[in-house]
């Protein structure tokens, strides 16, 4: 090899090692000198060459040839490789094939060449074999067609014909890697296309055909694919960053030049410019946090900058099953609108988890480079989001989306209900609750609100309307037991409640609220109401004696309540019990503290008939008018769990608090934009 490379284009390949057997005939005028006219008749050259484990370098296309063996049948400008084997650049090939005007098309000769046969290749990298097919500068290269360009997809050189069976371990794109690579390339200078494709990528299994125009292509061609793919376990993160740039990721220099765009995915570039449909089958889809999918199957289709998403079908971990629907519109690489609808339904539903599922769905915002330190920030992002510090309910700035939800049975930390129902529409930004409603505490919860999807210090605003009805006071305060808030206890309370509130809070990034984070104003209807060995009241009423004080029957009560970050500011609470009119105003903190002013009658309360009150409370006989002349007495508690400190004759007191709770009435309703109307909750036109 060392003596023919002296021999044959000396300067044009340095031969390492090995040995060549030729038997070849040469009939014609040899190749003019530069600078001479081109002769009448082309050299004629048959024959064959063998090379046995031969080893060259080719300076001018930076290319490293080692253990090549071949026999290379040698007709004019047909060439017939047989038994090819060798590497080039690391890349181990097997191979039988014929080429015609190869030489001719790698000198600048000839505008094209066509290579036909079976190859078979442990690891591909299709942009450095780019590289090595691409022609010399000449005349071929001069006649470039300008549709090879920025819209082609392809990474390889024009005029490059292809008719080939390609076996592949690895092929290697610029921002993907497939393995187990099985496919036909078809390539001419109308359409390139591939058929019969087999490949691993992303751990999964694809299938199918694409095809796209070629620079010769009549028309607006557009380009075509049908793929199916297949997988078992996915991380859901992984893949929606891989999809993310490689379909939507575009260069982050404004003006990329021309190698930074011939380098960028001819995936993105396919799905892109194609039209086409494909299929998803995903036994296991990894969510970051709250639950994992399984049996996830899809159809997506594409139609010009449309894309559409007719059926995803899917099963969770909880035991729920979903199905969605899609759309989307991209230009110039870029997610222009995408709109969704998504139908879950459980037999049991955790509300938190499923929020933090929703929140997981949007991919992280990170930069396309691969480098150490995106990376690392990635891999803290993951952590983050593994932890419940989701940043985004289906966040962004193009997203509309309907939910809809139904449950048997629904758990959200403390509550527990059946026959939920969810109906929500998500805006850029929000999340419109228009309808929510459950069967709760014996009754039933409606709510309606909007809540903003952008996290502001790791944090979710809330406006919330709620509407409570025929609710069994018991059961709500079993609640108020579970949340650890220092207030009647279940077992201290009988009746039923009608209420409607209007609540200001943030869920944190576990999506649960917190009453230090929470505003509201509530108005309540109470039936039936009985209270049972209350503290407060046993106390403060001690004088009249435990027997009477214990168990006390009310009249139908109406009130209205101010909530301000774990403290009630009641403004005046009037009830008619059997052991006297009452009259309730003051300021009571969650954690027990209190600042409280009651009034009443004591002469009612020592000398009335209380056996004939319950009677004619019971029967709902209609009240006299409630006393006015009131004694108040002041109860006040430092802490939880203290006895209360007992004043009487508190009237003057009493109306001096009563002008600083209608001061902080006003602060609060200038601090929060609290809707004392409750407008949410009233049917449209109303």
């Amino acid at each position: 090899m060392p003596a023919l490379a002296a021999l044959v284009a000396p300067g044009g390949w340095r031969a390492r090692r090995g040995a060549a057997e030729l038997d070849v005939r040469l009939h014609g005028l040899l190749p003019p000198a530069k600078g001479q006219p081109p002769g009448s008749r082309a050299l004629s050259v048959r024959g064959y060459l063998r090379l046995h484990d031969a080893a060259f370098d080719i300076p001018a296309r930076q290319a490293s040839f080692r253990d090549l063996n071949v026999r290379l049948g040698l007709q004019d400008s047909l060439w017939r490789l047989d038994a090819l084997t060798g590497q080039v650049d690391g890349m181990h090939f097997r191979a039988t094939a014929r080429t015609l005007y190869l030489l001719d098309y790698l000198t600048g000769q000839r505008p094209n060449t066509r290579i036909t046969g079976q190859f078979a290749v442990d690891e591909l990298r299709l942009a450095r074999l780019g590289e090595l097919l691409r022609p010399a500068g000449g005349a071929a290269q001069q006649r470039r067609p300008a549709a090879e360009g920025r819209g082609s997809v392809s990474l390889l050189p024009p005029g490059l014909q292809l008719r080939v069976g390609l076996r592949c371990g690895r092929l290697v794109l610029p921002t993907d890697t497939l393995e187990q690579v099985a496919l036909t390339v078809r390539r001419d200078a109308r359409r390139t296309s591939l058929s019969g494709l087999s490949a691993r990528v992303w751990g999964g299994q694809v299938r199918g055909r694409a095809s796209w125009p070629g620079p010769a292509a009549r028309g607006r061609t557009a380009g075509e694919f049908a793929l199916a793919l297949r997988f078992g376990t996915v991380d859901y993160r992984r893949v929606a960053r891989l999809v993310r740039r490689s379909l939507l990721a575009r260069p982050r220099r404004a003006k990329p030049d021309a190698e930074t765009a011939r380098l960028q995915s001819p995936v993105r570039k396919l799905l892109l410019l194609a039209n086409g449909r494909a299929t998803c089958d995903i036994g296991t889809l990894l969510m970051p946090v709250g639950e994992n999918l399984r049996h996830v199957r899809l159809r997506l289709t594409k139609a010009g900058s449309s894309f559409h998403l007719p059926s995803l079908y899917f099963v969770t971990t909880s035991g729920g099953a979903g199905f969605a629907q899609a759309s989307a519109h991209v230009a110039r690489g870029r997610l222009q609108s995408a709109d969704a609808s998504l139908d879950l339904r459980y037999a049991t539903v955790d509300v938190q988890r499923l929020l933090l599922l929703l929140a997981s769905l949007k991919p992280d915002d990170d930069d396309d480079d691969e480098d150490d330190a995106v990376s690392a920030a990635a891999a803290d992002s993951a952590a983050a989001v593994r932890q419940g510090r989701a940043t985004a309910l289906l966040g962004g700035r193009v997203l509309t989306a309907r939910l809809q939800v139904r449950a048997e049975r629904v758990r959200y930390g403390a509550l527990s209900g059946t026959d939920f129902r969810l109906a929500s529409r998500l805006r850029p930004g929000e999340a419109r609750l228009d309808d929510c409603s459950l069967q709760a505490f014996g009754g039933q919860l409606k709510l309606r609100g909007r809540l903003q999807t952008h996290a502001v210090g790791g944090r979710h605003p809330l406006h919330v309307q709620a509407q409570l009805q025929r609710i069994e006071l018991p059961r709500l305060f079993e609640v108020a037991d579970a949340l650890s808030f220092d207030v009647l206890g279940s077992d201290n309370v009988r009746g039923t409640m009608d209420c409607e509130a209007d609540l200001i809070t943030d869920l944190d990034s576990t999506f649960l609220p917190a009453v230090a984070r929470t505003s509201g104003y509530a108005r309540a209807e109470v039936q039936n109401l009985e209270l049972l060995r209350v503290t407060a009241l046993e106390q403060a009423l001690r004088f009249i004696g435990q027997k009477k004080t214990s168990h006390l029957f009310f009249r139908p009560v109406s009130t209205q309540v101010f909530l301000d970050q774990g403290r009630l500011l009641v403004p005046r609470l009037r009830l008619n019990s059997n052991l006297s009119d009452l009259e309730i105003s003051g300021e009571y903190y969650l954690t027990g503290r209190s600042n409280l002013y009651v009034g009443l009658n004591p002469m009612q309360a020592l000398l009335g008939n209380n056996r004939r009150r319950v009677a004619r409370i019971r029967s709902g006989a209609t009240a006299r008018h409630p006393d006015r002349h009131l004694l108040y007495l002041h109860l006040r508690r430092p802490q939880g769990h203290m006895r209360y400190q007992v004043r009487p004759f508190q009237r003057r007191q009493q109306r001096q608090q009563q002008a600083q709770l209608l001061q902080e009435y006003r602060r609060l309703l200038q601090r929060q934009p609290i809707d004392t109307t409750l407008r949410l909750l009233r049917p449209p036109g109303r």
